[in-house]
């Protein structure tokens, strides 16, 4: 990092080796961290097809990013309320086949939501698609 700082170099990304590392680089103002120990259960959960997966939470801003199966028509009919109702989410679904949408209309079940927004909002989501 500091050979980094010394040569003007404007941003640099470590990937941790050692997730004990991760304070060390954040105290030398590092602002992008890959840290791969935090994606393995993300990764393993969307491997075992989870039903409801935390992808990333955002603190300071109050925002949460979560993969959802959808697994029954009752959950689709709440999804796509929650949605067109709300201006603080964005999603996007993946169907079984792969195939990507933005359309809460075009989400079938099976597939995936990958929603972001408040974290308010993605909680009560999350509470539905866990009933």
């Amino acid at each position: 990092m500091q050979r980094a700082k010394e040569n003007a170099i404007p941003l640099t990304i470590p990937i941790i080796n050692n997730p004990l590392n991760t304070e060390i680089f954040l105290n030398e103002g590092t602002t992008y961290i890959i840290n791969p120990y935090k994606l393995i259960p993300m990764e393993l959960s969307e491997i075992l097809d989870a039903n409801a997966n935390v992808l990333c939470r955002l603190h300071r801003a109050g925002l949460l990013m979560a993969s959802i199966k959808i697994s029954n028509e009752e959950f689709l009919l709440k999804l796509r309320r929650e949605i067109t109702q709300s201006r603080d989410l964005s999603a996007i679904f993946v169907s079984r086949s792969g195939e990507m949408t933005n359309s809460v209309e075009e989400a079938g079940l099976g597939g995936r939501a990958y929603i972001i927004g408040s974290k308010e909002k993605i909680e009560k989501i999350l509470k539905i698609a866990r009933r």
